[in-house]
């Protein structure tokens, strides 16, 4: 389901635009509704969460559940009480009045990064608050169900389970932010 194929990929998230993304997202038929303001899986920054994917039913993370810097994130089989699988939104700021976050992982305490480059793997890195590890959270309702999309403020590039894939292992790239299933993800509260 890729509902804004028409967003370039040179496109940025920058206040005005995103309002217009997520206007189209709603006009396009892709969500019930959509906003950009603090989820509220995060708020205040005091809660953790495992993501599913909406399209793969498999869980964020770190590769093998590895606490290394520079480890490429993956979709695994995760369960409840597995800290690899558990990701900390924390509200870092907002520019331009559009909230930002860091999302580290509970087990590594590594941030969720991206080199911004389209269909480049994410990784999880130190959190140092670098323009790659800054995420706008968009929310949505699909079918009465609260989700949500990471898109990289700076790079315009959402958190995408490569080519839609079902597969343990799969990794996570920065693509284009298209509101396909498999760019939202279930904020599971741990």
């Amino acid at each position: 389901m890729k509902v804004l194929s028409a967003i370039r990929r040179a496109d940025r998230i920058r206040p005005g635009r995103l309002a217009a993304l997520l206007i189209a997202l709603v006009a396009a038929g892709g969500f019930a509704t959509v906003s950009s303001a603090a989820p509220a899986h995060a708020d205040a920054g005091t809660g953790c969460y495992q993501y599913r994917f909406l399209s793969s039913h498999l869980e964020l993370e770190p590769d093998g559940g590895s606490v290394a810097n520079g480890t490429r994130l993956v979709q695994g089989d995760g369960l409840p009480g597995q800290p690899q699988f558990e990701w900390c939104p924390t509200q870092t700021g907002s520019i331009g009045g559009t909230p930002v976050y860091q999302i580290r992982n509970q087990n590594s305490g590594l941030c969720i990064s991206t080199d911004g480059r389209s269909t480049d793997w994410l990784r999880q890195q130190t959190c140092l608050g670098q323009l790659g590890q800054l995420w706008v959270i968009v929310r949505a309702n699909y079918n009465g169900a609260d989700v949500c999309a990471f898109i990289n403020y700076e790079a315009n590039l959402a958190a995408d389970v490569y080519e839609d894939s079902r597969s343990v292992g799969a990794p996570i790239d920065a693509y284009r932010y298209t509101g396909a299933a498999n760019q939202y993800m279930y904020p599971l509260a741990i």
